[in-house]
């Protein structure tokens, strides 16, 4: 890890929600960080880690840190600001970091089955729906799906009003929740991958037959900044069209949010057999991401 670290003293009381503004340390500007992800703001004897307690924008001349402590900083306050730079300096060679050459197996995903998690079922007032479908074992209450991946909730009636609140856990066991709103007529898909499903429950009675499975957005090992970093992506060891990748979520995560390391949904619908393979070059493959949003 290389870094850079900004000090100073609070010329005003900054309130929660309010923000300050700090220079670039010399020879730097926006670019500098650009994927970093360890940031960290140390205020008297406490150090945040960003975005938790504090949130940094990286703009043209200056850096704007915004104050979400949840308490006012007086004036006269001393903070010491460590800005993470990606990658591993090559102290010979300017403008430069050295960066891991990553080989993510996805495996073979099973196709996209609608009804995987919650077979079709008409609830007739708030509450939980039953996990019926494919992907929940016989000795088990919960779905277990293939690999880490999204969810789709899909209806046969008006139910624009109605939310279904997905619970579960990611593939490395962490608590997590998505809301899905909006489900008319059609099908919605959700933007988190989840490894398993623990509950669906819906906020009031639906017009039509819901059910609940699984798409082809697969969720991705560790956290993915930008698209570009893929090199290559592999079906059955043969260069393929690109598909579409979604980075990971680095603001703080809601329900409603994409996921925290990001999503890989091929060009190829999954079946089973058809095996996915991504070339990553990452800066930070050790980084799994934000926590998980869970209600």
């Amino acid at each position: 890890m290389s870094y850079k670290v900004v000090t100073g003293r609070l010329a005003a009381q900054v309130n929660n929600g309010a923000t300050f503004t700090v220079a670039y340390p010399k020879g730097t500007d926006a670019g500098t960080f650009f994927g970093a992800t360890s940031h960290e703001v140390g205020i008297g004897n406490t150090v945040y880690k960003v975005p938790d307690g504090f949130a940094l924008t990286f703009g043209t001349s200056n850096i704007t840190v915004t104050n979400n402590t949840g308490a006012a900083l007086p004036a006269g306050t001393n903070y010491g600001i460590t800005l993470d730079i990606a990658g591993t300096l090559m102290n010979t060679i300017k403008r430069s970091a050295g960066a891991q050459l990553v080989w993510v197996t996805i495996g073979a995903p099973d196709a996209a089955d609608p009804d995987g998690i919650c077979e079709a079922q008409t609830p007739i007032e708030a509450g939980e729906l039953t996990l019926d479908g494919v992907t929940v074992p016989a000795s088990s209450a919960a779905a277990v799906l293939d690999v880490p991946r999204g969810v789709s909730v899909s209806s046969t009636g008006v139910d624009t009003a109605r939310v279904f609140t997905i619970t579960g856990l990611d593939e490395y066991d962490q608590p997590m929740t998505e809301t899905i709103t909006g489900v008319n007529a059609g099908t919605t898909v959700g933007k988190k991958a989840f490894k398993k499903i623990t509950s669906v429950s819906v906020d009031d009675a639906t017009l039509g037959a819901i059910t609940v499975g699984t798409t082809d957005v697969l969720g991705l090992p560790f956290y993915l900044d930008d698209g570009d970093f893929v090199l290559r992506e592999m079906e059955d060891g043969t260069v393929r069209t690109n598909g579409t990748f979604v980075p990971g979520v680095l603001t703080t995560p809601t329900a409603t949010t994409g996921d925290v390391r990001g999503t890989y949904d091929p060009n190829a619908a999954c079946n089973g057999a058809l095996v996915f393979r991504l070339l990553i070059a990452s800066l930070q493959p050790a980084f799994k991401g934000r926590n998980q949003y869970s209600a």
